[in-house]
């Protein structure tokens, strides 16, 4: 399991994101409710 991930949001596909994390990326589902609190694609992240 992985406990938190910090990176750049590369996609948005309700309810998944892709987050890259130095050349490595994590696709992760979110609710929807923190879907619709995202950034925009190309910014910096937190999960």
């Amino acid at each position: 399991m992985i406990g938190k991930l910090s990176g750049t949001l590369s996609e948005k596909n309700p309810p998944q994101v892709l987050v890259d994390c130095q050349g490595v990326g994590y696709e992760v589902d979110v609710p929807m409710s923190t879907f619709y609190n995202l950034p925009a694609v190309g910014e910096k992240v937190r999960c």
